[in-house]
């Protein structure tokens, strides 16, 4: 609800003449009516202005630059993002160079490029390649880097041999105000367990994080961090909140920061679908909209819901009814344990 919604061009102009004590003409059209006219306009707009400038007071609805001045009071920062890494494997000729900042890339265009010097020996060499740019698109599985956009002679093939892994993108509005919120009503105070989470949070690349005080006994804590893509933080994003967490911890606390064990959740059923549907058409919606919801339940304390995910299945575009639906071999929740987050396993629909 607007605060200023009955202040429109009709009523300030009503206004304006109602309160003008003379015995002339008002009338639509009347000069006098024409006169006042474009002045109900220009406060009809100042009233919508004031009406924006209200909302920059409020929280809730306060976008881009604004939530980044909002946080700034309490010392919180927009996380950039942060560039995938994988390895490239490099095969050809002995003795072939491959310069420091070589460019691969993959069959729909995505470019890395390697951060040093190689040399190929024994046939081969694995170089540590980073995205060219930020972003959680660069995360891709192994084997799909295949292209060298400049040929370098004696270089025969390239492949990622393993995932690129590691990329984030900039931090949403959301999420940036989730860490706002989160300072505001946990008081972190003396390395608690609020401080440790805030702590975790504020680095590049952090989606999440949960904190076991005392794990190990006394002066000891865990940390679990995962991305922002809700999947398992890699060891650079482990290593970059293990070593500010080194800076700021209180002297005699015992961290150990690490990633979360995954828990697969495989998915089986028979589907009944529309003859104007594909069926992988089907499973690839079915699965996009799994994801956003298995993603949504990392680190909530939830469990995985099999009711949740039949209706996931019959909101999914084509599909009439299913039958036979096994979540992880069975007919009910899966329980995620505090130290797991779950993640899309195999899908079988048929």
């Amino acid at each position: 609800m607007q605060l200023y919604e009955n202040k429109s061009y009709e009523n300030i102009k009503q206004e304006i003449l109602n309160n003008i004590n003379l015995s002339l003409n008002k009338s639509e059209g009347s000069f006098l009516n024409d006169m006042v006219s474009p002045i109900a306009l220009k406060f009809k707009d100042m009233f919508v202005e004031l009406d924006k400038t209200i909302d920059l007071t409020l929280v809730d609805k306060i976008v881009g630059e604004f939530v980044d001045r909002r946080v700034a009071d309490y010392g919180i920062e927009r996380k950039k993002g942060t560039k995938a890494k994988t390895t490239i494997r490099f095969t050809g000729n002995q003795n072939t160079e491959i310069p420091e900042g070589t460019l691969v890339q993959t069959a729909n265009g995505l470019l890395y490029k390697t951060i040093k010097l190689g040399k190929i020996e024994n046939n081969f060499v694995d170089i540590e390649a980073v995205a060219e740019n930020i972003g959680g698109i660069y995360n891709i599985s192994q084997g799909l880097i295949v292209n060298l956009p400049i040929s370098i002679n004696g270089i025969i093939s390239i492949t990622n041999i393993v995932d690129a892994t590691g990329g984030t993108d900039i931090e949403t509005d959301d999420n940036l105000l989730k860490r706002y919120f989160d300072l505001i009503q946990n008081p972190a105070t003396s390395g608690n367990e609020a401080h440790y989470k805030i702590w975790a949070n504020s680095i590049d690349g952090v989606g999440d994080s949960r904190v076991f005080p005392t794990w190990n006994g006394a002066g000891t804590v865990k940390v679990l961090v995962i991305d922002s893509n809700k999947m398992p933080a890699n060891s650079s994003i482990i290593s970059a909140v293990a070593s500010f967490i080194e800076t700021v911890r209180p002297v005699g606390a015992i961290v150990t920061v690490e990633a979360p064990n995954v828990k697969n959740i495989d998915i089986s059923a028979k589907l009944n679908i529309s003859s104007s549907s594909n069926l992988q058409t089907v499973i690839q919606k079915f699965t996009e909209q799994l994801n956003k919801y298995i993603k949504d339940l990392a680190f909530s304390g939830l469990e995985v819901s099999y009711a949740k995910i039949g209706s996931i299945l019959l909101s999914t575009d084509g599909v009439i009814d299913y039958s036979n639906l096994k979540v992880n071999s069975d007919t009910i929740n899966v329980q995620i344990a505090d130290t797991e987050i779950a993640a899309v396993g195999t899908i079988s629909l048929t």
